[in-house]
């Protein structure tokens, strides 16, 4: 189902939740013409006011369907960065100077549902699902990167111990590690300009912190060129 399609559901129940015990309530006694005793209208007044409980507890496992709709969409776009690992491997590739191409879509699913027109869920509700998908395509994106980055040490310690071309392998290391830390530093500019600040985000300085120049042992000529 498409996240679109459970926001259609979401809505009807933000409307229902609203409208339910205040109109549906009153008309059934304006219906009656006033002649329901006491008892009458306050067990009237406790059903709507149940089926608003009922039906008010469906909206965090929706707003959840709905997150985990979208984040699974953004990160399949993830998956394109392992081709980091061809791009600089074995290759005279020059050191990276930008964001690889596919980093400003990866949040595109995300930006699409937030300014559908079809969506009308409330701008709050919005809020809520906007910091589930970031939080959730943040922590796919440290666990491909960290795998990567794990990928990238184990080969250039297995040619080290056979001897075999050592400033080759920390050269193309340093070419993959900075593109990820240029990947990764724009990933959180996309990030805030969706409104949420990327510092105060937990998962995403986790991120940070497993790219940036230092945690990666990136060479110091490297820093200073991209910095």
């Amino acid at each position: 189902m498409l996240a679109k399609d459970v926001a259609v559901v979401f809505a009807d129940v933000e409307t229902l939740t609203e409208r339910l015990q205040a109109e549906l309530a009153s008309v059934v006694r304006m219906g009656s013409n006033g002649k329901l005793p006491s008892e009458a209208t306050s067990a009237i007044d406790n059903a709507f006011s149940d089926a608003v409980e009922n039906l008010a507890s469906l909206k965090p496992d929706l707003g959840e369907r709905i997150s985990s709709v979208i984040s699974k969409g953004c990160i399949e776009t993830l998956q394109t960065m392992r081709g980091i690992l061809a791009t600089y491997r074995m290759t005279n590739r020059p050191p990276p100077t930008q964001y690889s191409r596919f980093v400003p879509n990866v949040l595109k699913p995300l930006r699409q549902f937030l300014t559908d027109p079809e969506v009308t869920i409330t701008e709050s509700e919005k809020k809520k699902i906007l910091k589930q998908v970031v939080e959730l395509t943040v922590t796919g994106y440290y666990e491909l990167a960290t795998d990567l980055l794990l990928n990238v040490r184990q080969t250039a310690d297995t040619l080290r111990r056979l001897n075999i071309g050592a400033a080759g392998n920390n050269a193309e290391m340093d070419k993959i590690s900075m593109q990820l830390y240029l990947d990764v530093r724009k990933f959180g500019s996309d990030i805030n300009e969706l409104g949420l600040d990327s510092d105060k985000s937990e998962a995403y300085q986790k991120l940070w912190n497993c790219v940036k120049p230092e945690a990666v042992g990136m060479g110091e000529g490297e820093q200073e060129t991209n910095e």
